[in-house]
């Protein structure tokens, strides 16, 4: 089997259920290799909460140019509190085009973990976010509207909001992993 066939077979596991069959065909000769099955691994070995094993698989995909696999990284670093060495891994992610990295260099620089506080910049990589059509970023710039704003603007900002809503609720119902939606607060994890 080639590497480039290796993703096929693995997310057919996972499709019908089997996610251990896909971890054990992904960490064997030749799929480990596949960056899909690499980033794979990192996510379900981070969902496990196996920290170390999810290092080493994204550190393989991240090695390959992957921007998933940088924000995996950058995740790791996130839930260990150590938002300095977070930062880079998102920053790289969002270079390489991974909107969802955005969010959460805005939120480091908006709530000053382990760097001085800049809301400007937070605001700048939200309107990042936002751009590429992630919906928590939208929603951040909306509460930045309510807690900022003039009485008008919060006033223009309440069909976005509304907006949202619905948006976030159309993407969950037909696809519960949509990237856009991924940061959403525990609304639609019971379907997960």
């Amino acid at each position: 089997m080639k590497t480039s066939d290796c993703w096929t077979t693995a997310y057919e596991f996972i499709a019908s259920g089997e996610t251990q069959n896909a971890v054990a065909f992904c960490e064997q000769t030749p799929c480990s290799g596949s960056v899909e099955c690499q980033r794979f691994l990192g996510r379900t070995y981070y969902d496990q909460n196996d920290m170390e094993k999810a290092v080493n698989w994204f550190s393989k995909a991240a090695e390959q140019g992957d921007a998933i696999a940088l924000f995996g990284l950058g995740s790791i670093l996130f839930v260990q509190k150590d938002f300095r060495a977070a930062l880079p891994y998102y920053e790289r992610a969002a270079e390489k085009g991974y909107s969802r990295a955005y969010n959460w260099i805005a939120y480091i620089y908006q709530e000053g973990l382990d760097v001085p506080r800049n809301v400007e910049l937070a605001v700048s990589n939200y309107k990042k976010g936002a751009a590429h059509g992630y919906l928590v970023a939208e929603r951040a710039l909306i509460r930045f509207t309510f807690q900022q704003g003039t009485i008008v603007n919060k006033i223009l900002a309440v069909p976005k909001f509304i907006y949202i809503l619905i948006k976030s609720a159309v993407l969950a119902y037909r696809n519960i992993n949509d990237e856009r939606i991924r940061d959403v607060p525990n609304a639609f994890t019971k379907k997960r």
